[in-house]
């Protein structure tokens, strides 16, 4: 994961004068942050990361990880991100396990394995990219934020108030 990470940055930064050497400390030292930091303020890092590479609002990450698990940004020291809900979706995002390995063997292989519960359960980083790559994959197929947040909470091409919301 981060030699992906570090990879892509030294393609962008390349075209703007910044070493690749440079890119690659100034990486390394933010990845070793987000992973010591507490759960919320290592979900707020990854939703402003993953929504800079997928090109997604980062207002409407923030609100799908609000609506889905009642996350209230970095300083929600109580948040409790390894949540389980009725439909067994998983996470900070609420990733469904079988939308999980459907998006990881068809779309962009992110793990070169079978995506486990855990998995989407503990680890904040693999959850946030997988929920940014589904919501760019439904954007590039709808061509609307909120038919993609519809599609995101209900599993069909909709706008419901659900939508409505995290695209307000």
């Amino acid at each position: 994961m981060k030699l992906a990470i570090i990879f892509f940055l030294i393609l962008f930064t390349s075209r703007i004068g910044i070493s690749s050497e440079q890119i690659i400390v100034r990486h390394l030292a933010m990845y070793d942050y987000i992973e010591k930091a507490l759960p919320c303020q290592q979900i707020f890092e990854y939703i402003k990361l993953y929504s800079e590479k997928y090109n997604i609002p980062e207002r409407l990450m923030f609100k799908v990880a609000k609506l889905e698990t009642n996350y209230d940004g970095p300083n929600d020291f109580y948040y409790i991100p390894n949540q389980i809900s009725s439909v067994n979706a998983y996470g900070p995002m609420q990733i469904l396990l079988s939308t999980a390995n459907d998006i990881n063997t068809r779309i962009e292989r992110i793990v070169y394995r079978k995506i486990t519960r855990e998995d989407l359960l503990y680890d904040i980083e693999l959850n946030i990219h997988l929920s940014a790559i589904y919501l760019r994959n439904l954007y590039n197929s709808y061509g609307s934020w909120k038919i993609a947040c519809g599609y995101y909470n209900s599993g069909f091409p909709i706008t419901n108030q659900y939508a409505i919301v995290a695209t307000s």
